[in-house]
């Protein structure tokens, strides 16, 4: 349950953020490889559950796998690259500096 405090503190994010659930496949510049589920998104970040620490700093591309199909039953896929903010075991937040939607495979 929020604090008085915290509830007084207008949220600080630029971006309004949105749940959702969807899968993730993501590329460290390091080489590192993994999977998550995307919990929230907005136009600057997103936040991912994957189960490891990551580091923050480095940078990253992500995969994920979009909810809405071409007309010819593709599925779509959101790529986007940005720097990894913070990592715990409950999730990784990233900047999302840029980013592509295009038919997935």
């Amino acid at each position: 349950m929020a604090t008085e405090t915290e509830l007084a503190q207008p949220d600080r994010r630029k971006h309004r953020r949105f749940a959702m659930e969807l899968e993730l496949r993501y590329t460290l510049t390091s080489g590192q490889t993994g999977t998550g589920e995307v919990l929230n998104m907005s136009t600057g970040g997103l936040l991912f559950r994957g189960g490891i620490m990551l580091p923050a700093g480095e940078l990253i591309r992500a995969d994920l796998t979009w909810p809405i199909l071409l007309e010819s039953g593709q599925p779509l896929e959101l790529r986007v690259h940005g720097m990894i903010l913070r990592s715990d075991l409950a999730g990784t937040a990233i900047t999302i500096s840029k980013y592509q939607i295009h038919a997935a495979g």
